[in-house]
């Protein structure tokens, strides 16, 4: 680096210092720009203070810490260098505890974190060997909130140690009161744990906890402080006394001083009850947004730890009483006096959880008893009039799904989705010319699309796209014909409110996948809040401006990927607005009518599918627009407000089976989803769910019963009569069934029954996860924190079943050799085989495989293959794969060579116990867009 640049670099670390926190993202997305690397160096810098050098008494623009040397050596030299099997990838923080480094294993093929130790380790022998015998211990920690740690490599030069890759962001407040009590039990768990085993943080801070994209909190650097800096001269290791990055002429103290206890401050004997006090100072920020104690030096916060106390008037006036005066009891200088075991924290937590969420459940049941009532006194007194389906005139007629209609500021051009809407879909942007126009395709890619819509001249269409589970971009693509261009990096649900003004979702980094509605110009350029969802995890998907452009509709998600009612804001962000349309019900896009005196709405209230309501602005009652068999998906007004256009499909899912007989339908009512035939081949299995297989899979799953339905007499029952669950799988034996249920607090819970009904579920103990599935020794395979576990039904044997990061698990070959499923390393539309035995893992592309119970089939669909087909392959003798290219199944060329492969006409084939008997879906494959006249 020369410099030149390096000046550039420290003027511009020094402007954002001298920003306040919540500030200095914005500052740098003006003043880096796209340079990536110059912003990276520059947010390093920013980590080495906050972690090392926030409490010197030098004053911050006089930091020094980070040399030009340092700073070129973590973002330039390191990158790319090999310490045994880990390839150093790139920079992710700086502290007193070492610099952390993000890297690759190549033996596990998995990424990790890599942290450089200080340099003190090199010359003293005595203090690596001691470090090595408690970093031992700390290996043995093994909790779902605590970050692990790997291994110990060493060189030449340097030691590193290896630790567990923690994707998320690192723990700040304020947080609303129900996110803050999720959080903090989570890291009371992670310290009972370490507790229990003799291990002690020291160091606990919010710095020190990640919460991970799926929700879950880490806590890291466990033990670190003492199995790092332990004792100058041999003590006791647990007698010692810590301040992080805080360097004397004595050597050196571990720990930070506005979260050390009084006793760590004074050099004292230190226990678990210091701990209790960082967790005090915790939760005291994540209530309040700012620390318990705090001071302009290091001598200033020391003296308030040891003096005064916190601002108990900064805690939030929706505080319960008890947190309250566990807050009090965590925070007594006196150690004796302070709460002694933070079992005692985590059990105060949970009470206080429980009685919420009671109060929640009362609230929320008495309140849909009033809204209930009111809506049908009205609906009795004046039911909407009904639309006349011969009035519906269609204007696509195509044989595959047809989405997310928009249409032209002039009403002259419909842009549309066509292809698969299931998130693993790619799908394509369309534009026709009204009223028949033939469609003309304008995206050629992979990617799935969402949200399409014209630009106020028309000339443009802009569209989401979505590579993982969280990257959300927008593009725009000339009606006439070009190259998409990206608009907007991390932009989703985007419409244009003036010539240059934009409204869209982004993800806020702070807490993945926590998504907000923003107002700015096209180049990002004076961004604004217009709604941020109080759900740390919730996602507002898309909004909608009135015409006088004083409100927002907005469609929203929560925590656990569902659908709400929608939400009504105020375009100024003045506040949170408030619900409207059909009440506890799922609402998936929502319109204006152009004199904005009409909110209008996609519903799927009273179970009957998605329909089409509406309710006067600003405080009229729902009422429904559309009924009947079929389903309507997204609005699109007409300028003269006299008409919509949506897509339409069938309302009803079926489950059908195929045998020497024919085609017959299993299910017909409600909507059926995951077929799967008993290992004897007697009977289908299935949920009865209310959305369309489409528009659920990637939401997780909707809530159903699990059926069964005996393929000779016909006749079905529930397998867990009112038991409603997201996912389940049958064990090899045909004796058990797995279901993956919420509990009364939406944690997925994994629920074992038998399958002849004899016994009611039972839960398997201690145990979270989602998609379970059933290896073939009778062990379950369940995915929990981005990554594949197993577990015996009792609650035994828990284990990490795959090493490297698995988003979505899929399945489990029925020999139990392998597991089908797709982490990050595969790409957006890649899934994998993993070998559970050990091995590299076989690519299989972005095609669906289903076994047969027996093994000795599976079937193809989906990625390469057109929708609407699918092929049936029978397997070699003694093996659970087909021989699959290297890249993956690329082609239907592909699949259709395979020795023996057989041609299917229908969706997502699951294969039964012969070659002549397999289910399918039927009713969901074709959506085509309608223009509906408005009564």
């Amino acid at each position: 680096m020369d410099q030149e640049s390096w000046r550039r670099v420290k003027g511009l670390f020094h402007a954002a210092l001298g920003r306040e926190p919540e500030e200095r993202q914005a500052f740098l997305d003006v003043a880096c720009g796209k340079d990536t690397g110059l912003r990276r160096q520059i947010e390093l810098l920013l980590a080495k203070e906050e972690n090392a050098g926030n409490f010197l008494e030098t004053p911050a623009m006089g930091y020094t810490a980070v040399t030009q040397t340092e700073a070129q050596r973590m973002t330039e030299v390191l990158p790319g260098r090999q310490f045994g099997p880990y390839r150093i990838v790139s920079p992710l923080g700086a502290g007193g505890m070492g610099e952390v480094y993000r890297a690759h294993d190549s033996k596990l093929g998995r990424d990790v974190a890599i942290k450089m130790l200080p340099a003190e380790f090199a010359g003293d022998p005595e203090r690596l060997a001691r470090f090595r015998r408690e970093a031992r211990t700390l290996a043995a920690l093994n909790h779902p909130n605590i970050a692990a740690i790997y291994g110990l490599e060493e060189s030449s030069d340097v030691d590193c140690l290896v630790l567990e890759l923690v994707e998320g962001e690192t723990l700040h407040g304020p947080l609303p009161v129900a996110a803050t009590l999720d959080c903090a039990l989570q890291v009371a768990e992670a310290l009972e744990e370490a507790h229990a085993k003799g291990t002690i943080h020291r160091d606990l801070k919010p710095a020190n906890v990640k919460v991970t994209p799926q929700g879950r909190v880490k806590v890291l650097d466990f033990g670190l402080a003492k199995a790092l800096w332990g004792t100058e001269q041999g003590q006791d290791l647990s007698q010692q006394a810590t301040v992080t990055g805080i360097e004397t002429q004595a050597g050196h103290i571990v720990g930070t001083p506005a979260y050390m206890s009084p006793e760590q401050a004074r050099g004292m004997d230190v226990d678990e009850r210091t701990d209790i006090w960082a967790f005090g100072c915790l939760l005291y920020e994540l209530l309040t947004g700012k620390r318990a104690f705090q001071g302009e030096t290091h001598a200033d916060t020391i003296a308030a730890v040891l003096e005064r106390e916190p601002d108990w008037q900064a805690l939030p006036a929706r505080t319960p009483s008890k947190i309250r005066e566990l807050l009090r009891e965590c925070l007594q200088k006196d150690a004796g006096s302070r709460a002694g075991n933070i079992a005692d924290a985590r059990r105060t937590i949970e009470e206080v959880q429980r009685g919420r969420n009671r109060w929640r459940v009362a609230a929320i049941a008495a309140a849909a008893l009033a809204v209930f009532a009111v809506a049908a006194a009205l609906w009795l007194r004046s039911a909407p009039r009904a639309v006349d389906r011969s009035q519906w005139v269609q204007l696509t007629n195509l044989p595959d799904s047809v989405t997310s209609p928009a249409l032209s500021p002039d009403g002259r051009m419909l842009a549309f989705i066509r292809g698969s809407s299931s998130f693993q879909g790619t799908g394509q942007i369309y534009v026709k010319m009204l009223p028949d126009g033939q469609p003309v395709q304008l995206t050629h890619d992979g990617s799935h699309k969402m949200s399409p819509v014209f630009s106020p001249d028309g000339t443009r269409v802009a569209y989401t796209t979505v590579s993982g589970l969280f990257n959300w971009d927008t593009w725009v693509v000339p009606v006439l014909g070009g190259e998409p261009q990206l608009l907007l990096p991390n932009a989703s649900g985007l419409i244009w409110i003036g010539s240059q003004q934009v409204l869209f979702s982004e993800i806020k980094p702070e807490q993945v996948p926590h998504m907000g509605i923003v107002a700015a110009e096209e180049s990002r350029i004076g961004q604004r809040n217009v709604y941020l969802p109080e759900d740390q995890y919730g996602m507002a998907h898309r909004s909608y401006l009135s015409p006088d452009g004083k409100w927002v509709l907005l469609a929203e998600m929560d925590h656990d990927h569902i659908w709400l009612p929608c939400r009504l804001v105020p375009m100024d962000g003045s506040s949170t607005g408030r619900r409207v349309g059909p009440p506890a019900a799922a609402c998936t896009f929502a319109a204006w009518s152009p004199d904005g005196k009409w909110m209008y709405f996609n519903s799927n209230r009273g179970g009957g599918g998605n329909h089409i309501w509406r309710q006067r602005f600003p405080d009229g009652s729902p009422e429904q627009v559309t009924s009947g068999p079929t389903e309507e998906e997204g609005i699109a007004m007409a300028a003269d407000g006299r008409s919509f256009v949506t897509a339409v499909t069938l309302s009803n899912v079926s489950i059908w089976v195929h045998d020497t007989s024919g085609d017959r339908p299993i299910s017909l009512e409600g909507n059926a989803a995951d077929p799967k035939f008993t290992p004897d081949g007697r009977s289908l299995c299935y949920r009865i769910v209310k959305q369309t297989p489409d528009q659920f899979r990637f939401m997780g799953g909707e809530p159903g019963e699990v059926w069964a339905t005996d393929l000779k007499s016909g006749r079905s029952e529930s397998v867990a009569p009112g038991f409603q669950s997201r996912d389940y799988d049958i064990s090899a034996d045909g004796r058990q069934v797995v279901m993956e249920a919420a509990d009364s607090e939406g944690k997925p819970q994994l629920w074992v029954a038998s399958f002849d009904r004899q016994s009611a579920p039972r839960q398997i103990p201690h145990v979270q996860g989602r998609t379970p599935r059933f290896g073939a020794g009778g062990e379950i395979f369940f995915r929990l924190e981005g990554f594949t576990y197993s577990v015996r039904a009792d609650g035994t044997g828990l284990r990490k079943a795959l090493s490297e990061p698995t988003l979505l698990l899929f399945g489990v070959s029925p020999d139990g050799r392998w597991i089908i499923a797709w982490g990050p390393a595969s790409g957006s539309a890649m899934r994998r085989a993993f070998p559970l035995g050990g091995g590299a893992p076989v690519v299989t592309g972005a095609t669906e495989l289903h076994w047969s119970p027996d093994g000795k089939l599976l079937s193809i669909s989906g990625g390469p293959i057109p929708r609407g087909r699918s092929y049936i392959v029978p397997l070699p003798p003694e093996q659970a794969l087909p021989k699959i290219p290297a890249a993956g199944f690329r082609s239907e060329e592909e699949v259709a060579s395979q020795p023996g492969a057989r041609r299917i006409n229908e969706i997502e084939v699951v294969p039964g116990t012969s070659p002549d008997a397999y289910a399918f879906y039927r009713g969901a494959a074709q959506r085509n867009l309608y223009r509906i006249p408005i009564p």
